[in-house]
């Protein structure tokens, strides 16, 4: 996934056009093609997902949608990017926006937040917020993806155990910036 944390990337992906700002993103699958080419100043967010993080159900999904109109929550989080800083943690927030409700990825969304933010209160009607959900429904969803029951205390031990694929170590976000004028293909 990637958007303009400054100016403006022109992009294109299955012959179809389209331009990466502060107000639209896109969603770019594994190993697909795509070019792009920025004019001016510029500068841009990319959240690479490991494997495991999207669900195939949500991949299908974002590549039905692939421009993605950013709310004004993350607008105003890449609007705070600096080059050479460390760019927020923005998985969390794109997939409790762009994925399903009550997808598996929306639970890896979950999971990302208690990590980042391990010492807030996560009630069980957080959680069923985040994931777009009925709190009864949280236990199924959480158990299809993890194998355990939703418990008190069990999301943050099961978003740090090994089944999970949310770890900070399987997904990244980098900004870049592409030369001025210059196309690019990336495979």
């Amino acid at each position: 996934m990637g958007a303009a944390a400054e100016g403006e990337l022109q992009f294109e992906m299955e012959g179809r056009g389209g331009r990466l700002d502060l107000l639209q993103g896109a969603f770019v699958a594994a190993g697909e093609a795509h070019d792009q080419m920025a004019e001016g100043p510029n500068g841009f967010v990319i959240v690479d997902c490991g494997p495991g993080v999207l669900d195939d159900a949500t991949q299908e999904h974002l590549r039905r949608q692939r421009w993605l109109h950013l709310p004004l929550s993350l607008r105003q989080r890449l609007a705070q990017v600096q080059t050479g800083r460390p760019v927020p943690a923005l998985l969390p927030e794109l997939l409790r926006v762009f994925a399903p409700a009550g997808s598996g990825a929306r639970l890896q969304g979950l999971c990302a937040a208690v990590e980042a933010n391990p010492g807030q209160a996560w009630s069980v009607a957080r959680m069923a917020a985040f994931v777009g959900i009925s709190e009864s429904r949280l236990h199924a969803v959480f158990r299809r993806e993890f194998g355990l029951s939703r418990r008190p205390g069990s999301v943050p031990a099961a978003c740090a155990g090994p089944s999970t694929s949310c770890g900070s170590a399987r997904h990244r976000s980098a900004i870049s910036h592409w030369p001025q004028g210059i196309p690019s293909r990336v495979h």
